[in-house]
């Protein structure tokens, strides 16, 4: 299948049947050419499941409806700038460059569930704002899943995911903000999340909780995260057991109320002085903010990790 017949299908060189949904639904096709539609207004969902891209189909500040790429191979998503109208999934596809994802817009869900990519970085999505769901559980990710300054309106799902990049950041939200919780842990056996380089959330929000139990971690996972929730980290089998993680957060311990003192002091003056069981590692809640933001560190010693 050409190329120009999508994009001439797309834009509307036929008029829409009465009594009929438009969209393209194609599915175990071969598209040759480029498939561009950068800046183009698309009035219609785009399905084109199964498919195998010679070229990367680019729709860089393009405003589209629904884009469903479920099970395709492609050799790369360009997809800057965009505004969907809808869910984007791209579950199951393999692309063997970067998907780029800059300054998107996402009214609806996106969906990773087993992407395989590859790339430096490998998931570009700086300034991405989705506004439901963003789903990597499952993916295959070969280099960087770059978040910066990200917006997840709902939650982050990373179960099962496996992230390589040795030599240097594997999920990089920096700034990253999410409403509805990251989870990483394994529900199932053998699918739990594993990080093979530097996990960073520095400066990022985490509204309702962060949970990571069982994930597979070879590096220190935080500094300066803010989880307004809860932080779940039980049974971390981290291969840098006496490592530490430094965390900035809004709230206190759920086991250290707060109090006038532990406002003006570094360390609560309730916060626990021996280490939690292994089954709540690492559990925090933030029932009152600090007052003091540079006051707001304290120390507490876990059976895997030290938090500090």
């Amino acid at each position: 299948m050409r190329a120009e017949i999508i994009a001439r299908l797309v834009l509307g060189e036929r008029e829409p049947e009465a009594g009929h949904v438009p969209a393209l639904r194609v599915h175990g096709a071969r598209v040759t050419g480029k498939p561009d539609l950068s800046g183009c207004d698309v009035p219609y969902a785009l399905t084109m499941t199964g498919c195998t891209f010679d070229h990367e189909p680019r729709l860089e500040a393009a405003s589209t409806k629904l884009i469903d790429l479920t099970g395709s191979r492609l050799p790369c998503v360009l997809l800057r700038d965009a505004r969907i109208d809808g869910l984007l999934r791209l579950a199951d596809c393999r692309s063997t460059h970067s998907v780029r994802l800059t300054r998107t817009h996402v009214t609806g869900t996106v969906d990773l569930t087993g992407l395989h990519v590859s790339g430096a970085p490998a998931l570009h999505a700086d300034s991405l704002v989705v506004e439901r769901d963003l789903r990597c559980r499952d993916a295959d990710i070969n280099g960087e899943l770059l978040m910066w300054s990200a917006r997840i309106g709902g939650t982050l799902v990373l179960e099962g995911a496996r992230i390589v990049n040795p030599e240097g950041a594997t999920f990089n939200g920096d700034g990253i903000v999410v409403d509805g919780g990251l989870f990483g842990s394994a529900r199932l056996p053998g699918h739990t999340l594993v990080s093979q380089g530097v996990l960073r959330l520095e400066d990022a929000r985490i509204s309702r909780c962060c949970v990571l139990s069982g994930a597979q971690l070879n590096n220190p996972p935080v500094r300066r995260c803010a989880p307004s929730g809860s932080m779940w980290m039980a049974r971390w089998p981290s291969t840098q057991p006496q490592s530490k993680a430094r965390s900035k957060f809004q709230g206190v311990p759920s086991r250290a109320p707060c109090n006038s003192r532990a406002h003006d002091s570094t360390v609560p003056a309730s916060a626990p002085s021996t280490p939690h069981s292994q089954e709540s590692a690492a559990t925090w809640s933030a029932p009152q903010a600090y007052r003091r933001a540079d006051k707001s560190l304290w120390t507490a010693p876990t059976s895997r990790a030290c938090w500090t």
